[in-house]
């Protein structure tokens, strides 16, 4: 629809039917030419000032009284069926005085009604008139304006939920930035006192072993038994600084368990933060028991489930179970998506039974709500 009719629909109506009533009065009229052209004249200068009053925002109460004297002189002095353009003028005056629009009295649109009382021809056409008039005013004025606030007060909801999220998102933002800036920070520390530790543990050793060695070098051809002496105790020395080096990678090797649920707890907050899709964790037993070829399994399936479940459920919550019995590890992926009704297994279903497979476990797909994959894995040592 054209956008122009769209926001001025009312005077244009409004305009078109007021047009329609100048003709029929002006066809009703059975005087001579020139007295017709006066009146057709004086009924258009009526036209024109309702027209005006509408389009206008200030002095609009001239153009009003205007149009109420024309129809009036015309009324009494030339033509009594100009009493047809009064409703609109008594509504306009009418809304006008009032200038409530969300309050307006509904009695107010009775207003036309009076022209009822005035002497003239045709009673059953003014009623008519009257009633469309009403009707037409009733619909702009409070139904239409109704939900015209309706809509400004959602809109107003979605400006402030819009700046809501907007304050949260940042805020998340900020939170992730100082979140990141302190692991930064701790790896620079964890660096630093290793790097520390290796030149406490091994820098004196090996500045001691060159010095032996130069020393060695220089008695090579001159005391050749000494000289043996100096490179074997070289020999031991660098051994035990390996042996250190390698005690050293073991104490800070990360700890299996401890990688497994940092890659789960960061693919919670993945899911969170990019689709919008909470993640629960629900871990139960000592996980520091479950064996690194089973966290391997454990890893890429949910990896895998996660993936179909962000692909294909359309679901807002995935759940994640993880309970370590006694010789046994139970894994259970569910979300509360689509799910299906009838499970036509790709390859990454495949892969995800073969992988169980080859540790002696079972896998099973659960349909009946959502979509859910329960892993049951031995956990040898």
């Amino acid at each position: 629809m054209n956008p122009f009719f769209l926001r001025n629909y009312f005077p244009v109506i409004k305009f078109g039917f007021q047009f329609i009533l100048m003709v029929y009065i002006a066809m009703s009229r059975t005087v001579t030419d020139a007295e017709l052209s006066i009146q057709v004249c004086l009924i258009a200068m009526i036209l024109l000032c309702s027209t005006i009053y509408e389009g206008r925002d200030s002095g609009k109460w001239g153009w009003l009284l205007a149009e109420g004297a024309l129809i009036g002189g015309i009324y009494l002095f030339a033509a009594a069926d100009v009493i047809l353009l009064l409703p609109f003028w008594l509504l306009d005056l009418g809304i006008g005085l009032l200038n409530l629009h969300q309050k307006m009295p509904v009695s107010i649109f009775l207003l036309p009604m009076l022209g009822l009382f005035s002497p003239q021809s045709n009673k059953m056409i003014y009623f008519f008139c009257s009633f469309f008039c009403s009707v037409f005013y009733l619909q702009h004025f409070l139904i239409l304006e109704y939900y015209r606030n309706q809509i400004k007060s959602y809109k107003r909801e979605e400006d402030t939920l819009k700046d809501t999220i907007n304050h949260h998102e940042v805020k998340l933002k900020e939170e992730l930035l100082k979140r990141s800036l302190g692991y930064e920070n701790r790896i620079l520390e964890e660096r630093a006192r290793l790097s520390q530790e290796l030149h406490d543990k091994l820098g004196h050793s090996i500045n001691g072993s060159i010095y032996q060695l130069e020393a060695g070098k220089v008695l090579l051809f001159k005391d050749q038994e000494k000289s043996l002496k100096i490179i074997q105790e070289v020999v031991d020395s660098l051994r035990i600084g390996m042996e250190e080096i390698r005690a050293i990678l073991r104490k800070e090797k990360p700890d299996k368990t401890q990688m497994a649920i940092l890659q789960l707890h960061g693919l919670s907050a993945e899911c969170r933060e990019k689709f919008g899709i909470e993640m629960e964790l629900d871990v139960q037993g000592e996980s520091s028991l479950i064996t690194a070829k089973v966290w391997d399994v454990i890893l890429d399936n949910v990896f895998e489930a996660v993936t179909n479940a962000l692909k294909y459920s359309q679901c807002e919550h995935i759940k994640l179970e993880l309970k370590v019995l006694n010789k046994l590890v139970r894994c259970r992926i569910h979300d509360d998506g689509l799910g299906c009704s009838k499970l036509e297994a790709g390859m990454g279903i495949e892969g995800m039974k073969q992988r169980v497979r080859r540790l002696n476990g079972t896998m099973d797909i659960d349909l009946s709500n959502g979509f859910a994959v329960s892993m049951l894995i031995p956990n040898d040592g």
